[in-house]
C-alpha cells in the first residue's frame, strides 16, 4: 500500500511539474524539418514521464524510418532515420509505436526480407525513452494463400517505401500495415498478410524483459479484412477489428468485425468473429482532400483499463452520409460487456464536408479518450483556410476528448496551424492512411502530415511536401 501511495505521488508531482511545459507546447510544432515529404505518423507518450514523447513516420525516398524524441513534452526534438539499411535491416513504411507501464518503447514496421516487397514485421525495443534501439524480433508471418484477398492490401507506392528499382508486383506473404500496443504485462502485434489478419503476442515482466512471441495466428472472420486494430483490456483479454467490403466487385458498404480473445497469452483463442458496425465508406472510398489515395473507415479500438469505466470498449470509425458525398464524419459505439452488445453509433463530428483518417487513443491513468482527425470543415472554397479555390479540398487537424468513456464528447478544437493540401504535396498518397496520437498525463499528442508552413520551417516552403507536425494539447 505504502509503495503504491508513493507511486501516485510521484505521478502527481510529474503532472504538476509538466502542466506549464504542456501550456506552453500547444502551439503546432513542426516535428521532421525534412525536404520531400514524410507522413504516416505514429506517436507514443510515456505513462512514466510527460516529458517523454517519440513520433514515427515514413519517409518520401529510400529506405527508412523518421524518427524523433522529445525529451521535454514535445517542445524540441532530436531526428534520426532508421532501417536504412543499417543493424535493422531495409525499412518501408507504416511505422507504429507503443509504451507500456515499465517504461518499454516498441517500434514496428513493414520491412523487407529477401524479396522485393515487405515481408518481415521487425519489432524494435528502447529502454531509454527512444534514444536508443535494439532489435527485439523480426517476425516472418507464415505464408497465406492468396485468393482474391489481394484486393484488399494497400500496396506501397515509390514515393513512400524503397527506391523505384525496389518496386515489383506484390506476391505471396506481402503484408501491410503492422499495429502494435501493450496492456496488462503484454505486447500484441497484428498486421495484414495478403488479405488474412494475423496476431501475434508476447508476455512482458519488466523494463527490458520480454518473453519470446508465442505463435503467429489468423484472427478468426479477418480473411479479406484489413486495416485493422488491437487493444488489451482488463486481465490481458485482447480485441481486434478490421473492415471488410460487403461486396469486393460493388464496394459501396462495409462492415467491421469484431474478435476477442479472453484470456489472451493464455490458451484460449480468438473468439468467432461478429460485425459489430456498418459504414458507406468502403476499404477505398475516394474523398475530395483525399482523391489519389483514398480513405478507409479506419476503424480504432480503446479497451478502459482503469476507473469507474473499467472494461469498457470504444470503437471508431468513419460514416459517410450520403453515400458518395464527400461528408465523412467520425463516430464511435462502446461496450460494457466484453463486445456482446454496442450502442448506437455516437458522432464525435457532425460538421459539413470531410472528416477523415481518424486515430484514437487513451490516457492509461485515467481511462479519458481523444480522438484526431483531419478536417476540411472550413473550406468552403474562399477564405483564409481555402488554397486552391475549391471547396473540401483543404484540411487542418482537429480533436476531441471524452471522459465518460466515449459517451459524450468536446466540442472539436482545431490544433494545427493553417490549411495543408494534399495534391500540393506532389507525393502520390496524399495525407497518407493514417495519423498519430498519443494521450498520457492529461495530454493528447496528435502528430499528422502537415504542409501548410504556418511555422515558417517547412524546407520545400508552403504547400509543398508534407512534414510531421504535432502538438501538446491539455485535456478540456
Amino acid at each position: 500500500m505504502l509503495r503504491r501511495l508513493a507511486t501516485a505521488l510521484a505521478v502527481l508531482a510529474l503532472v504538476a511539474a509538466a502542466t506549464p511545459a504542456a501550456a506552453a507546447a500547444a502551439t503546432p510544432v513542426n516535428v521532421s524539418r525534412r525536404t520531400t515529404n514524410q507522413s504516416e505518423a505514429a506517436v507514443a507518450a510515456s505513462p512514466l514521464d510527460p516529458n517523454d514523447i517519440v513520433i514515427a513516420s515514413n519517409v518520401e525516398h529510400g529506405y527508412g524510418i523518421f524518427l524523433a524524441v522529445s525529451h521535454d513534452g514535445g517542445v524540441t526534438w532530436s531526428r534520426d532515420v532508421i532501417g536504412d539499411a543499417d543493424a535493422f535491416g531495409r525499412a518501408c513504411c507504416d511505422p507504429s509505436i507503443a509504451w507500456d507501464r515499465f517504461g518499454n518503447l516498441f517500434l514496428s514496421w513493414l520491412g523487407y526480407g529477401k524479396l522485393r516487397f515487405p515481408t518481415v514485421v521487425p519489432i524494435l525495443l528502447s529502454t531509454d525513452a527512444g534514444d536508443d534501439w535494439s532489435l527485439l524480433t523480426r517476425i516472418k508471418p507464415p505464408a497465406v494463400v492468396p485468393v482474391t484477398a489481394t484486393i484488399n492490401v494497400r500496396a506501397p507506392l515509390a514515393s513512400e517505401s524503397g527506391p523505384k528499382d525496389d518496386q515489383q508486383d506484390r506476391g505471396p506473404g506481402f503484408l501491410d500495415q503492422p499495429t502494435i500496443t501493450t496492456g496488462a504485462s503484454s505486447l500484441w502485434a497484428i498486421w495484414n498478410n495478403e488479405g488474412q489478419m494475423q496476431s501475434v503476442g508476447a508476455r512482458v515482466t519488466g523494463l527490458g524483459d520480454v518473453a519470446p512471441f508465442k505463435a503467429v495466428h489468423d484472427v478468426p472472420g479477418g480473411n479479406n479484412c484489413t486495416f485493422g486494430d488491437v487493444a488489451v483490456g482488463p486481465g490481458g483479454a485482447v480485441a481486434e477489428v478490421c473492415q471488410k467490403d460487403q461486396n469486393r466487385y460493388d464496394p459501396v458498404r462495409s462492415v467491421l468485425r469484431l474478435t476477442i480473445d479472453p484470456d489472451g497469452l493464455r490458451p484460449h483463442p480468438f473468439r468467432q468473429a461478429t460485425v459489430v458496425a456498418r459504414t458507406d465508406v468502403s476499404l477505398f472510398e475516394p474523398i475530395r482532400p483525399q482523391r489519389v489515395r483514398t480513405v478507409d473507415a479506419e476503424a480504432g479500438l480503446a479497451w478502459v483499463r482503469t476507473g469507474a469505466l473499467r472494461g469498457r470498449l470504444a470503437l471508431m470509425f468513419t460514416v459517410e452520409t450520403p453515400d458518395q458525398s464527400d461528408n465523412t464524419d467520425v463516430y464511435v459505439k462502446t461496450s460494457d460487456d466484453r463486445g456482446a452488445t454496442w450502442t448506437d453509433r455516437i458522432p464525435v463530428t457532425t460538421a459539413p464536408r470531410s472528416q477523415f483518417l481518424p486515430r484514437m487513443a487513451m490516457d492509461p491513468a485515467t481511462g479519458h479518450l481523444v480522438v484526431g482527425w483531419h478536417d476540411a470543415r472550413l473550406d468552403g472554397g474562399s477564405g483564409a483556410d481555402d488554397t486552391d479555390g475549391r471547396a473540401n479540398t483543404d484540411a487542418m487537424y482537429a480533436l476531441s476528448f471524452s471522459a465518460d468513456g466515449g459517451t459524450t464528447w468536446t466540442a472539436p478544437q482545431m490544433v494545427s496551424g493553417g490549411a495543408s493540401n494534399a495534391k500540393a504535396s506532389g507525393n502520390g498518397i496524399d495525407f497518407g492512411d493514417y495519423t498519430g496520437m498519443a494521450f498520457t498525463f492529461g495530454v493528447a499528442h496528435p502528430a499528422w502530415a502537415d504542409n501548410s508552413d504556418s511555422t515558417g520551417d517547412n524546407p520545400d516552403g508552403t504547400l509543398h511536401a508534407f512534414d510531421v507536425y504535432s502538438a501538446a494539447v491539455p485535456e478540456t
